[in-house]
């Protein structure tokens, strides 16, 4: 819908602070008392049928505002009822999502207690030789470190920038990455 009026916060006479646009006229914008001089009889019809439209909803300003933000409210309700949600667990994955854009949330590549297939060992952490097969490890816990997160298994820990790589979640995985190499 295209505004019929603007706010100007000018002038000292009230009729002033709300202009009337005029799209017949080059000037463009009056009053209230002027535009019944200068405005077309369509003009003047298309403002009384929107003021007649608005009293027609019984609704003060604020209340038609509350109405729309409960509509909004009950449009949202409504796609996560879809999605199978409430209002509070859609909220707490919101905290989640700005906790992972903010490098506060940590995705691990798999979970405590999953066994996990290694093609390479490790000396002083860094990697020094390849398996000629894979050897299985359990994950015991993962830590936090300044260089990264580690998974914790019973003779070491694995950076988990590695998995993927030299570690993975599959013995098939590990033989093919082996095999490719």
């Amino acid at each position: 819908m295209k505004r019929l009026t603007f706010r100007t916060g000018m002038g000292d006479d009230l009729l002033d602070a709300i202009a009337f646009l005029n799209p017949d006229d080059a000037e463009g914008m009056y009053n209230l008392r002027d535009i019944g001089k200068h405005g077309s009889d369509e003009l003047l019809l298309e403002i009384a049928n929107r003021l007649a439209e608005y009293e027609d909803t019984g609704l003060e300003p604020k209340e038609l505002n509350e109405k729309l933000n409960e509509a909004y409210d009950l449009g949202a309700q409504s796609v996560l009822r879809y999605k199978g949600l409430t209002w509070s667990e859609a909220e707490e994955l919101l905290r989640y999502r700005e906790a992972e854009e903010q490098g506060l949330l940590v995705r691990l590549p798999c979970k405590v207690g999953d066994t996990i297939w290694l093609t390479g060992w490790w000396d002083a952490c860094k990697w020094v030789s390849k398996l000629s097969s894979p050897i299985e490890r359990r994950i015991r816990y993962f830590s936090t470190e300044s260089d990264g997160v580690y998974a914790h298994v019973k003779d070491g820990c694995i950076n988990v920038k590695h998995f993927g790589e030299i570690v993975f979640l599959t013995k098939e995985a590990a033989e093919k990455a082996l095999e490719d190499v």
